[in-house]
């Protein structure tokens, strides 16, 4: 421990610096002395002298706070650190949720080395009015220092919902009864761990259907927490499966089904949504062959404008891939830039170019990973008949050919 300092400072008493009277300097003989250690003594005791300290582990300042700040460690621990491995590195520090149940694992991050402080940066926010619980193993980077355990409180922010449910795909009210997801889309952020709880399945008789979704501990989000992607078990789509033979498949023909979205759904500021939603369709017979881009029709636009150009599917196809697996090449083999949309329940996709069509031959570059909701994609079916022989697989990327006159 360093030698407390015992610069001049006030007690909480003292209305003059310890070392000067209100009138003169103490005389420096040996009563004076006695005096002065006495007076430290009392001042010690008092608490008033700055001592140095162990590891302080705090949140870092923010709405809701985005990190956990390791303070306060000398320059030996700090070296200890920067030698370790990466993952020797993760061991150093944990944490966890209070009310987590036993055995839950810790909240998953990374600590790094920033200046003369550890910080520690979690993979999803931080809840508001959560509490966790944060361990500083401190024997790896000094073999006599003990665990540093801290209660870490994040702020509860104020109640009001603002977040609410903005779409879900595919956006038909006629589904095939082999549907292999949904996507569900948000106004705002949304948490992370518990949209298992909030997404419910009935039948046409109100029930819940028993165990319909893929429950995976890693959710699938895009990178802005505003897209949950919900999978069906496959297991309760392809024939011949454990799932199916026990408990029969998620959704039959001809039966109407609801998807219900729950309002305790918390956002990521730990509100809750605005309200509920349903979303109630017909299931129909299964859809187990490719998508064809040669049924599809293109509207060629007319030269010298930007209006855009626009493809009907044979059937409808999957929301998200739409926006991002096709392109058009103009008569050089060249990206053409521009924006897309899709409408008509993901049956009709559109593309604007940001300059004026030339006259000429153009292609679609169509990723052959392009599915329909059923995930069969242009490349292969989801499920493969065993009965008959496979057919081949298309290639990565097929063109679809239009004229532009």
């Amino acid at each position: 421990m360093a030698t407390p300092t015992l610069s001049p400072c006030r007690c909480p008493d003292a209305q003059t610096p310890l070392h000067q009277s209100s009138n003169q300097m103490f005389s420096i003989d040996a009563r004076s002395i006695a005096l002065l250690v006495l007076l430290c003594t009392a001042y010690l005791a008092a608490g008033c002298a700055t001592t140095a300290h162990g590891p302080d582990i705090t949140l870092v300042k923010g709405d809701p706070p985005g990190a956990v700040a390791v303070k306060h460690l000398d320059a030996e621990a700090l070296d200890a650190f920067d030698r370790l491995a990466d993952d020797r590195r993760q061991q150093v520090f944990r944490l966890f949720v209070t009310d987590a149940p036993p055995g839950a694992p810790p909240v998953s991050g990374k600590i790094s080395r920033q200046g003369s402080e550890l910080v520690f940066v979690p993979r999803y926010p931080f809840q508001p009015g959560m509490i966790y619980q944060a361990a500083l193993k401190a024997s790896l980077l000094s073999p006599d220092q003990a665990t540093v355990v801290s209660r870490l409180s994040v702020p509860a922010l104020p109640t009001q919902a603002v977040t609410q449910v903005s779409a879900i795909f595919p956006s038909s009210e006629q589904l095939p009864e082999n549907l292999l997801r949904f996507y569900i889309h948000f106004s705002g952020p949304m948490s992370f761990g518990e949209a298992y709880q909030r997404i419910h399945l009935l039948d046409d008789q109100g029930q819940p259907v028993v165990k319909p979704f893929l429950e995976l501990e890693e959710e699938l989000w895009n990178p802005q927490m505003t897209r949950f992607t919900l999978l069906f078990d496959p297991g309760r789509i392809k024939h011949g499966l454990v799932s199916q033979m026990e408990l029969g498949p998620a959704m039959v023909a001809g039966r109407r089904y609801t998807l219900v979205v729950d309002a305790a759904w918390r956002d990521a500021s730990g509100r809750q949504l605005v309200k509920s939603l349903t979303r109630t369709f017909q299931t129909t017979t299964a859809q187990r062959d490719r998508p064809d881009p040669a049924q599809w029709k293109i509207d060629p636009p007319q030269r010298d404008s930007t209006q855009p150009l626009t493809v009907l599917f044979e059937r409808p196809m999957d929301h998200a891939m739409l926006l991002r697996v096709i392109s058009v090449l103009d008569p050089t083999n060249r990206t053409v830039p521009g924006t897309t949309a899709v409408s008509d329940h993901e049956r009709k996709w559109s593309f604007t170019p940001q300059s004026p069509w030339r006259t000429g031959a153009y292609n679609l570059a169509v990723e052959t990973i392009l599915e329909d909701p059923a995930g069969n994609s242009i490349r292969k079916e989801f499920e493969v008949d065993t009965n008959r022989p496979a057919a081949p697989e298309a290639p990565g990327v097929v063109n679809v050919p239009f004229q532009i006159p």
